[in-house]
């Protein structure tokens, strides 16, 4: 719903019935302010750092926001590391010509899929039977969507699964997980330090996929300069970075609030240019720099 509350042209002597109109739309509307220019687009401001359209949310800026270090500024997926530790499909199923019979999976809990009274392998043979495939079929000849079934799981969907186990018949309605979900499941919830890194045998080390292994939450890298984020500045050269900077359009506002923190960035800049460090980028990792680079960079801080 939304609410007129004044109709406006510009000229001489408005301000202060648009500052009171403002004010009323922000108490009103909880800090949203829409400008519908006549023969243009709507405008919207919004006075709690929030998008009405996507509803975000953004916290007030602060240093801490760009600190993969603190919580405030860090991925709350991968917590600033910039990468996880995920099961990988071909440590998992090595050998993709053998079936699953056979034997294909590999990873702790799933070898006993191949003895045909095991619980693995009731689950296995009820999605079989439901979906139409062959547990027979070498694993690499399996279509993308029951390839999908194995490796993600059915999205809910609920088989029927007939097991004969010590205490007798039974019949369960199981929604399969997946190879992966299943895995993750059984690698977080275990105790044991041992099996931990039995799990992790079949890991391999990715960029976190919500953050794109930038380390920052994404409120942080929406926020741009020059329309770069600061894990994209971070990716610069430092001779390319000077450069940006050095060629960085702002409005005169923003030099003024800036001025003192530019001018101290394109100090640094300029010395480790001068010290031959301009093919370092900031995001490069502290402990492969050799001796050398570590002592220049040091000064450069100074």
């Amino acid at each position: 719903m939304e609410i007129v509350v004044d109709r406006l042209s510009i000229r001489e002597g408005i301000e202060k019935r648009m500052t009171d109109s403002i004010e009323t739309v922000l108490k009103l509307a909880d800090g949203l302010l829409v400008v519908d220019v006549v023969g243009g687009e709507k405008i919207s401001f919004s006075q709690s750092f929030s998008c009405p359209d996507c509803g975000i949310n953004v916290d007030e800026i602060e240093p801490r926001s760009f600190s993969f270090n603190n919580p405030f500024g860090a991925c709350p997926e991968c917590h600033g590391i910039g990468y996880r530790m995920e099961f990988d499909e071909d440590l998992i199923i090595p050998d993709k010509t053998l079936s699953i019979a056979q034997g294909a999976i590999a990873a702790p809990g799933w070898q006993s899929v191949v003895n045909p009274d095991s619980y693995s392998r009731a689950i296995l043979d009820a999605m079989a039977e439901f979906y139409g495939f062959d547990l027979d079929t070498p694993y690499g000849e399996y279509p993308e969507d029951v390839h999908d079934l194995i490796w993600y799981g059915t999205g809910g969907q609920r088989v029927e699964v007939h097991y004969t186990g010590r205490h007798g018949h039974g019949v369960y309605n199981i929604a399969f997980e997946g190879l992966l979900g299943n895995l993750q499941k059984r690698y977080r919830e275990t105790g044991s330090e041992t099996t931990k890194q039995e799990y992790e045998s079949f890991m391999q080390i990715t960029p976190c996929h919500v953050c794109g292994g930038k380390r920052l939450k994404k409120e942080s890298l929406a926020v741009t300069v020059g329309d770069k984020n600061i894990a994209e500045i971070s990716e610069y050269s430092i001779i390319d970075l000077k450069k940006f900077m050095d060629e960085l359009t702002l409005t005169d506002r923003q030099k003024q609030i800036g001025r003192l923190v530019l001018k101290e960035i394109r100090s640094r800049l300029g010395f480790l240019v001068d010290v031959g460090l301009d093919y370092l980028s900031l995001a490069r990792a502290t402990a492969t720099l050799s001796g050398g680079e570590a002592q220049r960079i040091r000064l450069a801080t100074q």
